[in-house]
């Protein structure tokens, strides 16, 4: 490393080839430390492979249909910003706002092909969309179901939700670790 330093990460920017934008998909992109967390693992993990990280902030409810008509311009750069991305990444988020849009990124990386990440929330998200596209299981209920956890849906979420977020907070390193080989195989391609 030309800076006379032996971290990893630093001889690594050195190295850079080239960019890898990921479009964050949430509901508090304008307070962007929000997602702070979030957003230095997938700047380590960019670095891991070699690549620059950009990120295209997407407002989740911008995505969602109301937006087509009441403000056709914040609707349209939403899906802009999806669309360009190499993938996406859907966060966490508390209460039903912007769960629809949410679930629209998602429904759009699984028939794309992008590769998608969704933590808590965004896991939701797509598990609404798959549910509701693939499953069949069609109406504003499906999304009830998984926040009251009650029918097939609700109880198989209540019961893997537990698992998965603690299995995110032991094992930081192992996730970071994974989104860089799914990065780095993701760019190979």
């Amino acid at each position: 490393c030309r800076h006379g330093l032996s971290d990893v990460s630093v001889c690594r920017f050195d190295r850079v080839i080239d960019d890898v934008t990921i479009a964050l998909v949430g509901k508090y992109t304008k307070l962007e430390d929000s997602y702070i967390s979030v957003i230095k693992a997938l700047k380590h993990a960019a670095l891991a492979v070699y690549r620059r990280l950009k990120l295209n902030w997407v407002d989740a409810e911008h995505l969602e249909h109301k937006f087509q008509s009441s403000d056709p311009v914040k609707y349209h750069d939403a899906w802009k910003q999806l669309c360009t991305a190499d993938g996406v990444l859907v966060p966490g988020g508390f209460g039903c706002r912007g769960v629809e849009g949410k679930s629209l990124a998602a429904h759009y990386a699984r028939t794309s092909g992008k590769p998608y990440l969704g933590v808590c929330l965004g896991f939701q998200a797509a598990v609404i969309e798959f549910a509701r596209n693939v499953l069949g299981l069609k109406g504003q209920w499906v999304t009830r179901q998984l926040f009251m956890s009650r029918g097939r849906l609700g109880d198989f979420m209540s019961q893997m939700l537990i698992p998965l977020s603690l299995a995110l907070q032991l094992n930081i390193q192992w996730l970071l670790r994974c989104l860089s080989i799914t990065l780095g195989k993701w760019v190979a391609q």
